[in-house]
């Protein structure tokens, strides 16, 4: 292969993992201002399949390349040239995961608080009771 021609598909690398970290942050700035009843998972699931896409195409790029330059190269040139950008689309995808697990914590604690109010209403009011008068009556002595 050309040096030109390395050239090339090293800096497509390099572009993928520039890629790889914007849609990152769009996750992240999607996930800090959006509420999960707007098309926020319909959004994410967009830019997921468009980050999936991104990872198969920088894995094609780097198996062309370790075949041409070899594995210590290749790894040279992942420090001095990609890395940092890698590791921001690492910490910013560690950031989305935490936001999503934490919006997921809240959801469930709004699901028990909804139970636990619907069976305090059943208790005081009957299952299917379409009357004001509740069943039971809590007296002091």
């Amino acid at each position: 292969m050309g040096t030109a021609d390395v050239a090339a598909r090293i800096r497509e690398w390099q572009m993928g993992y520039e890629q790889l970290a914007k849609i990152s942050m769009e996750q992240l700035t999607l996930l800090k201002s959006m509420s999960p009843e707007d098309q926020l998972w319909t959004r994410m699931q967009q830019l997921t399949e468009k980050k999936t896409a991104t990872r198969v195409e920088i894995e094609r790029i780097q198996k062309s390349l370790k075949s041409d330059l070899g594995t210590e190269e290749m790894k040279r040139l992942f420090q001095a040239e990609i890395q940092a950008t890698a590791e921001s689309a690492r910490v910013l995808t560690t950031e989305s995961a935490f936001k999503i697990e934490t919006m997921m914590v809240s959801t469930g604690a709004e699901l028990g608080s909804a139970k636990t109010q619907r069976k305090v209403f059943n208790a005081y009011s009957g299952m299917n009771s379409d009357d004001q008068i509740s069943y039971y009556f809590d007296e002091k002595k």
